[in-house]
């Protein structure tokens, strides 16, 4: 059948549109194939094809240069689906760009919040199809077109005609129009609740494009997208580790299915959204330090330690599973979670029923559905396991002839171990169907899952191991000194070598995020900032102040000194700034013999000094101390102080470009710079603050531009970012442009003339929230910073007098209305903030400090944060859950 496509698009000198479809006329979806419209003027492109065959046709449209195969622009979203049947066709669309409403289009709103029941297509005979997107319309409300016609009930709102919508967000009508009444018809798009109740929205009449052959065509006419008149939706939610979750049957630990009685509370009290930390394995060593969720061995495995034994199935030795439960009653009566002790015990249980139902559990079509989708990742992962235990190291780089991935060695490896392979196939195949049980679970509450992201892998992970060229290994991503950490941060993972993950489109990163859309309606991108640019530390050094940020446009001597007046010297300002006064200063009694041991003269600076061979880098010092026997080692104090002596320089090298610098991070504290004469720190502040604040932003706006479209497009999750932290002028644009949701918390705000953000005048497009997993929660926050409470008491709730030095429920309360009023679309809270509120006194842990989950400034956190009560007891708290209730958004 002949089918005519017509869009309207302004291109400029030596761009052409094009359609690109499932069908060997629309070039069977290449591009290069794709078929090439007409310009029939002022920005109108049409084309015909002759199409035999689908009967269901899928196509888009791309804007092409001339002698350029690939397109240069694409359309957002999914391609266009019609049913061809009948004669000729026309269809008339827009152009698809990313919608102001794109995050409606997610998963998390179009297949739960907004989930219509199921029901076939309501297809009516005629000529003309009306279509038109309408995302955020919720299943109490449906759509309709009124018009002047007797088809669509001369404007009685009774008489319109209603628009299908089971392809929603896509709503679509079906009607005979004469050409007369094409051209005179004029219509609104109704909005009709379940009262009858009708919406009617601003603006003039809409009317049909006129259309030449409309006789002999039938049409298919994409109509503007919808424009809501009702309030758009806003929810509420918690934030909470899995491992903190409490209940009977947990095994030290919370599990995943701990997280079906809490959607059993969201629910109840008028949520919509649990947010979870990351839930990948991270199982290095089998201890304390496994706890920490942001260092995964793996970005698709699940960690072992959400398992529910008695889930996957029943021992069949009664003394052996009374035994388990014994060990397990242990675990879960300790005040917080034995990740270690919990992690032993689970493993014990799934060793033991794999023995027994290892075998029918492979002859299984679940199972080998499961291994089939998770082909890519689930032997190598499978295989790191296995060596690590034999080699008792995750430290692939030990593992003797298998410390370079190699397929062949690794399937040799599989048969060679294919019982313990298997246990690992087994776990995880287990931990892959409660985690799907428990998202089925909360949908059927209404209850979305919003997952995490970490920026970064382990560098001795199986990431690391299989994939090492995407990874730059001598290197560690962190963040610079904030207010909780004055050194900045060292998070010992290896930074991103993008240009090698561009080359096959980002597949890695768009296989990780499609693994997290088998479980999660969102997630949340930790650190996005690391998108645009990383913090990134070379792998000599510790301290999060020797960082640089990458990739940035580094200064060369020639810039500083044209563009800033700023007379560079390599040797002053590129090396520790040591001198008699700098030693004195910073270890009075000590010196002589920092000096004799660290240090020799400068030769080529008179009074300065020199860090002596084994001494130039923070990881060659801390190896001596290491070396050292135990009493001779300097203090933790000492080592700090002699550490320093290294961050004190001016300019860091750019690690491409050695010719090139950076300005250090705060470097207007360092002793270089107080030695810097006053014309030349003004010179240096100037270049200072272009570099961190305006040198390098339309680059990284770039960047991030060119990373994130195509990894948040491929898949349907709900975006949001975490973007906090020395933030670019560019990442609000870039984050509204992409319809990312930021994060706003009130104690961390934007502006840097505010203490405490406005909570009124948050954007839609974000997720508000009291507190971090990285910050105290607001009862400690309250009793450790009292000069900051004081200052919210008075300056934020308008009180008047001495705060009180506890946080009590009503102000708590009053605190989280704030957030609740606000006008962005999610207000997710720590489960420490909601329970803050209570008026019940038992659902206050007795010291607010055991509430706080991280400390960034501690590098030896335990992660065990674990909530007092048990799940039961919150779904039985009923002052506080009735007062969460009445305060549904």
């Amino acid at each position: 059948m002949k089918v005519r496509f017509h869009i309207h698009y302004h291109t400029r000198w030596g761009e052409q549109i094009a359609v690109s479809g499932n069908c060997p006329a629309l070039g069977n979806g290449s591009p290069g194939a794709a078929l090439i419209m007409t310009h029939t003027g002022d920005g109108h492109w049409t084309a015909e094809a002759e199409i035999e065959a689908p009967a269901s046709l899928s196509y888009s449209y791309l804007l092409m240069c001339d002698g350029v195969s690939l397109p240069v622009r694409t359309e957002w979203g999914l391609p266009r689906t019609i049913a061809l049947q009948g004669g000729p066709l026309s269809v008339e669309d827009r152009w698809h760009d990313r919608p102001a409403d794109a995050p409606f289009y997610s998963s998390l709103l179009r297949d739960v919040v907004n989930r219509r029941p199921t029901h076939p297509r309501n297809d009516m005979a005629g000529n003309l199809t009306l279509t038109i997107e309408a995302p955020t319309i919720d299943p109490s409300r449906r759509l309709a077109i009124s018009g002047n016609l007797p088809q669509l009930g001369r404007w009685n709102p009774e008489s319109a005609l209603p628009l299908d919508d089971s392809s929603f967000p896509l709503w679509r009508a079906t009607l005979d129009l004469t050409a007369e009444q094409a051209r005179s018809a004029e219509f609104k798009i109704i909005s009709i609740g379940r009262d009858a109740s009708v919406a009617w929205p601003a603006g003039d009449n809409l009317r049909l494009p006129d259309a030449p052959d409309s006789d002999s065509f039938s049409r298919i006419v994409e109509l503007s997208p919808y424009t809501d008149p009702m309030p758009l939706w806003k929810a509420s939610g918690t934030a909470v580790p899995v491992f903190s979750l409490r209940s009977p049957d947990d095994y030290g630990i919370g599990d995943f299915y701990d997280l079906m009685p809490l959607a059993d509370w969201a629910a109840a009290t008028g949520q919509s959204i649990i947010q979870i930390l990351p839930v990948n394995d991270t199982t290095k060593a089998y201890d304390a330090g496994d706890a920490y969720p942001y260092n995964a061995i793996s970005t698709f495995a699940l960690n072992p330690v959400y398992l529910r034994p008695e889930a996957m199935g029943s021992l069949n030795d009664a003394e052996a599973t009374a035994e388990m439960r014994r060990r397990a009653a242990t675990l879960n009566a300790l005040p917080a979670a034995d990740y270690a002790g919990a992690l032993r015990l689970k493993l014990d249980y799934a060793r033991r029923l794999y023995e027994m139902e290892g075998e029918a559990t492979r002859a299984t079509a679940e199972y080998r559905d499961f291994v089939s989708r998770n082909s890519t990742w689930l032997l190598p992962y499978a295989a790191y396991c296995t060596l690590r235990d034999l080699h008792h190291t995750p430290d692939y780089r030990q593992w003797g002839e298998y410390a370079r991935f190699h397929p062949t060695l690794i399937k040799r490896l599989a048969k060679q171990h294919e019982r313990e392979i298997g246990l690992h196939y087994f776990v995880q195949y287990h931990l892959d169907r409660q985690l799907r049980h428990v998202r089925d679970y909360c949908h059927l509450k209404g209850i979305c899952l919003k997952g995490d992201i970490p920026i970064g892998i382990s560098p001795t992970s199986v990431d690391a191991w299989q994939w090492p060229q995407l990874f730059n290994l001598d290197t560690s991503a962190g963040a610079p000194p904030d207010p909780f950490a004055r050194l900045g941060q060292n998070w010992g993972f290896p930074t991103y070598n993008w240009q090698a993950m561009a080359r096959d489109g980002f597949a890695w990163w768009r296989a990780r995020f499609g693994k997290m859309a088998d479980y999660f309606d969102a997630y949340r991108i930790d650190h996005i900032l690391g998108f645009f640019r990383i913090w990134q530390i070379p792998s000599q050094q510790t301290h999060g102040l020797l960082g640089t940020f990458s990739p940035a446009l580094p200064l060369t001597p020639a810039e500083m000194r044209d563009s800033y007046n700023f007379g560079f010297d390599e040797h002053l300002h590129a090396t520790p700034w040591i001198t008699d006064s700098v030693l004195s200063d910073t270890f009075g009694a000590y010196t002589g013999d920092i000096r004799e041991q660290y240090l020799m003269p400068d030769p080529q600076a008179q009074g300065h000094y020199l860090l002596r061979q084994g001494f130039q880098t923070q990881r060659d010092m801390l190896c001596h101390f290491h070396a050292l026997p135990c009493e001779e080692r300097p203090d933790a104090a000492m080592r700090e102080r002699l550490l320093g002596l290294i961050d004190d320089v001016l300019f860091l090298p750019d690690s491409e470009r050695p010719e090139a610098y950076h300005p250090r991070i705060d470097g207007s504290h360092t002793a270089a710079y107080r030695a810097l004469s006053e014309e030349q720190r003004r010179a240096y502040d100037a270049l200072y603050h272009d570099f961190y604040y305006v040198r390098n932003d339309d680059f990284w706006r770039r960047q991030a531009l060119w990373k994130l479209p195509p990894l948040i497009d491929a898949t349907p999750m709900l975006t949001c970012a975490e973007d906090l932290g020395m933030i670019p002028a560019c990442v609000p644009d870039v984050l509204h442009r992409l319809r990312i949701l930021s994060l706003k918390v009130q104690r961390m705000p934007d502006a840097v003339d505010r203490e405490f953000a406005d909570t009124a005048s948050y954007p839609y497009t974000s997720v508000a929230t009291t507190s971090t997993h990285d910050m105290p929660p607001l009862r400690l926050w309250w009793q450790q910073d009292r000069q900051r409470a004081q200052r919210y008491w008075t300056g934020v709730l308008r009180e008047s007098g001495e705060a009180p030095g506890i946080l009590q429920p009503d102000t708590a309360r009053r605190i989280v209305d704030m957030h609740l009023q606000s006008p962005s679309m999610l207000v997710i809270l720590p489960l420490q903030d909601w329970l803050a509120t209570a008026d019940d006194t038992a659902l206050h842990r007795e010291d607010p400090a055991a509430e706080q989950i991280n400390d960034p400034a501690d590098p030896h956190n335990p992660w065990n944060y674990r909530m007092h009560i048990t799940l039961q007891q919150l779904n039985e708290a009923t002052g506080l859950n009735a007062w969460m209730r009445s305060r549904k958004r």
